[in-house]
């Protein structure tokens, strides 16, 4: 196995390794995330070398033809972090800003498996005041086999709760996630189908 670099120490230490010998770069600049890009001399050759973030190894760490070129990709990779904060920026402001429209009553439905498919119903009981929060049961369904073996298909039971609540967090597209390996979403009013191969 080999060195993690899985400490901020670590991670800044291995960068200072690539660094060191750069004394008089002829381009350098860094972003409030960390991520650095610099363009040197070394021999008479001309060389680029950027980070992403607080990263202990580089993103890209080349030679180019002449130090404009070098000067040039640097430049070109700030710019791309640059637009990837904002792109995180806005993402995060969406999800915070986020308002579900779901009303006491619904029906989430939640489909989940690895080599085959559970269907869990469930239906929203309450409404946060702030329209991110919901409070859900899960709920009976009805179920039937299908003509294949081990498969068949469903119908959630409303107001026929089988567990207590929980207070979930609304996602975009009025998502609720459950657990690592499920999430729920509103349900479309048709037979769903499950399969029973494991």
């Amino acid at each position: 196995m080999g060195y993690r670099l899985d400490t901020p120490d670590k991670r800044a230490a291995s960068r200072a390794s690539y660094l060191h010998r750069i004394t008089a770069p002829a381009f350098s600049e860094s972003l409030p995330d960390g991520s650095l890009a610099m363009a040197y001399e070394e021999a008479g050759r001309a060389f680029g070398i950027a980070f992403a973030g607080t990263a202990g190894t580089p993103a890209h760490h080349y030679r180019y033809r002449d130090m404009g070129r070098a000067i040039e990709a640097c430049q070109q990779f700030l710019a791309g972090r640059r637009g990837h904060a904002e792109y995180m920026a806005t993402r995060r402001k969406e999800r915070t800003s986020y308002q579900t429209t779901l009303e006491p009553g619904t029906v989430l439905m939640s489909m989940w498996g690895y080599d085959q498919t559970n269907i869990d119903y469930y239906q929203v009981v309450a409404v946060s005041a702030s329209r991110k929060t919901v409070k859900i049961r899960p709920i009976a369904q009805r179920s039937v086999d299908g003509e294949q073996y081990m498969t068949g298909s469903c119908w959630p039971l409303a107001d026929h709760f089988t567990g207590p609540a929980m207070v979930k967090r609304i996602g975009q597209g009025d998502c609720v996630h459950l657990t690592s390996y499920s999430s729920a979403s509103p349900w479309t009013p048709k037979a769903d189908r499950w399969t029973a191969y494991a």
